[in-house]
């Protein structure tokens, strides 16, 4: 049995079939779920992603789809520019504890270009941003995030900051954060379940089982 030769010029290569950043971003205020959620995967894979931060950011702000937005997180992350970063900061705030923890795994995927932004929160007014910053310390396990953990730790009065702040120097910390935590134990000695867990810590990182 003779087999047919392909024709040449069947094949439409990959950048042929691309469509416009232009296209998609309208696409991101579609009516339809299914359209928008596409149009956010597209733009996470398109070379020109970059230029659609602020469509993007846009976008997340106002989506209440849950498949739609984990689309829009999947693209500001593989855009990872600092707009996009910030944006996911602030995103944070919201009362949305699902949208809040889907934005940490998005923050720790990015890694050491969100530190940064994420540092900031260390200061924040509010300690469940503080701990949300902790939290996407503990994930991003970047060493260089440790002695911002510990110098957190040091100056938060909130015993909750404080605990969540052990917990990530268990994920991230060295011995270096072993004095900090001591000193945590004596200042919080009226806390025992924060004692222990200093404690322990402290053990942890000092090579003990």
């Amino acid at each position: 049995m003779a087999f047919l030769k392909a024709r040449a010029g069947n094949g439409t290569s990959p950048r042929a079939r691309q469509r416009s950043m232009a296209d998609l971003v309208v696409e991101l205020t579609a009516a339809d779920n299914d359209v928008r959620r596409a149009a956010a995967r597209e733009i996470a894979e398109h070379p020109g992603a970059g230029e659609a931060t602020d469509a993007l950011v846009a976008a997340l702000a106002a989506e209440t789809v849950r498949p739609v937005q984990e689309a829009l997180l999947g693209a500001l992350t593989a855009v990872a520019t600092p707009a996009a970063i910030d944006a996911l900061v602030k995103e944070l705030a919201r009362e949305d504890a699902w949208l809040r923890n889907a934005v940490i795994v998005a923050l720790q995927e990015i890694g050491p270009p969100a530190a940064a932004s994420v540092r900031a929160l260390l200061d924040h007014a509010d300690p469940d941003l503080r701990i949300a910053a902790l939290v996407t310390f503990a994930g991003m396990r970047d060493p260089a995030a440790v002695p911002w953990v510990i110098a957190a730790m040091q100056r938060d009065t909130e015993v909750n900051v404080c605990a969540t702040a052990v917990e990530t120097l268990e994920q991230i910390g060295s011995a270096e954060a072993i004095p900090a935590l001591q000193e945590l134990a004596r200042r919080f000695n009226n806390e025992p379940f924060l004692v222990f867990a200093a404690e322990a810590v402290c053990q942890r990182l000092a090579g003990g089982s």
